[in-house]
């Protein structure tokens, strides 16, 4: 599964050239946004999964430590792509994956880029034929994303609801998986993330619900309807 992967520079002409470069030379990233100001960068981590995110330093109104703080508890990765060898320490102190200084040498990115991935798997365990394995209270789940119907968050807790009525508690917050899983996964309310694929109908009362495949209801929060409905109808054009 590649890893899902965000440019933030106000040079255009960087984010372009990082683009070409990551594109041309790596099949294990997509990028998913280019973005040229931290406001921005961040309202699209905040809504969609990322995995690594490839960060100028100096911008104008926040710069890429700005950002980072925004994410305390960050899920993704971050490389530093800067023109500045003086805040190495720093991104080592903020927990950074990399340091790479511009003009990017393709030996050096392919570098980082490889140590992303070895740290991605390692933290996500995942198996052969995109097997996801997870210990949980009772034993450890080995499973394939396809089988996951929804996934409910509770406090600290979920529980993963699959195919064949197999259910399990694993002590992960909901972001997490939301963090893990690819984009046929979508969180419709603050405690649930539902599989696309198993989304029968939305209706609409006093609130809005989804109907799963399964038979079971799920509320849907009033700010995600609308982001719900263009979520499905992309996969379907798909």
């Amino acid at each position: 599964m590649p890893l899902k992967t965000i440019l933030v520079d106000d040079s255009l002409i960087s984010l372009k050239t990082l683009e070409f470069i990551l594109k041309e030379n790596f099949s294990e990233i997509e990028i998913v946004g280019t973005f040229e100001n931290v406001a921005e960068a961040s309202l699209f981590i905040h809504t969609n999964a990322v995995d690594l995110l490839l960060l100028d330093i100096n911008m104008p109104v926040k710069d890429g430590f700005d950002l980072l703080k925004e994410f305390p508890d960050r899920n993704f990765q971050t490389i530093f792509v800067t023109s500045y060898e003086e805040y190495a320490l720093k991104a080592i102190k903020a927990g950074v994956t990399d340091y790479l200084i511009k003009p990017i040498k393709l030996p050096e990115i392919q570098a980082a880029i490889k140590k992303a991935i070895q740290i991605h798997n390692e933290r996500y365990q995942y198996k052969p034929h995109g097997k996801i394995s997870l210990s949980f209270i009772g034993g450890k789940a080995i499973f394939d994303p396809e089988e996951v119907i929804y996934i409910q968050g509770v406090n600290n807790l979920t529980k993963v609801f699959l195919t064949n009525q197999r259910r399990f508690m694993i002590s992960k917050t909901l972001k997490y998986f939301a963090d893990l899983l690819d984009d046929r996964f979508f969180r419709i309310h603050k405690s649930y993330l539902v599989n696309l694929d198993f989304v029968t109908e939305i209706s609409y009362d006093d609130t809005a619900q989804v109907t799963l495949r399964n038979g079971v209801e799920l509320p849907v929060s009033r700010r995600s309807v609308k982001l719900l409905k263009d979520a499905i109808n992309k996969r379907s054009i798909h």
